[in-house]
């Protein structure tokens, strides 16, 4: 898995190269100043949650832009609001019909999304039902995938500090969700978004 790979790689780099315990303390105090850092950056988003509705969704006040991706269940489009041009991205889940449980399960998961106010976890701006379809609002990613991004260094050796702040908030993140007593039951790369 990506995240054992991360830590071996990590550890080994970090015994191979840097055995002083003051540096790794160091390292440490970077990592928890970049996540303050983020947690500002991520507190402020730029598309209101107040903004995000069915009514101006159908009043064309969220105009969709481009598709960001598909799924077994969706698709995910980037979604700017008409009037101050701030960005979202929005899962639309039951293209195809859901059943009542699977579209329960979807409304759900986006509940759940509400409480997990994270710097490491995207944000959520709200969510509703219109004509069949699921709409989830979460903070646009500009940066694509941790897998897209591992596979754009195109062979280059990444430094342990990468992998380690990598590895920092993939695990502060699924530390937050568990504490909310949730299982992710889909982590990966491809579902994570590098900062």
């Amino acid at each position: 898995s990506l995240l054992v790979a991360a830590l071996s790689i990590a550890t080994y780099e970090n015994a191979a190269t840097n055995t002083d315990v003051d540096a790794n303390r160091q390292r440490r105090k970077r990592t928890k100043a970049y996540l303050r850092r983020q947690h500002t950056r991520m507190t402020t988003p730029r598309f209101r949650p107040a903004a995000f509705s069915k009514e101006r969704l159908t009043n064309g006040e969220l105009v969709e832009q481009h598709p960001l991706g598909t799924g077994s269940f969706g698709s995910v489009v980037a979604v700017a609001d008409a009037l101050t041009g701030a960005k979202c991205a929005v899962k639309q889940l039951g293209r195809r019909p859901l059943s009542g449980r699977t579209r329960q399960h979807a409304l759900n998961a986006a509940n759940h999304l509400r409480a997990l106010a994270h710097p490491c976890i995207t944000a959520y701006f709200g969510s509703f039902v219109h004509d069949g379809v699921v709409h989830i609002a979460m903070e646009l990613c500009d940066g694509g995938s941790l897998d897209a991004w591992l596979d754009r260094q195109s062979g280059r050796r990444l430094t342990a500090d990468v992998v380690l702040d990598c590895f920092v908030q993939v695990s502060a993140a699924l530390r937050h969700v568990h504490r909310h007593k949730i299982l992710h039951r889909d982590a990966k790369a491809s579902n994570a978004s590098p900062r």
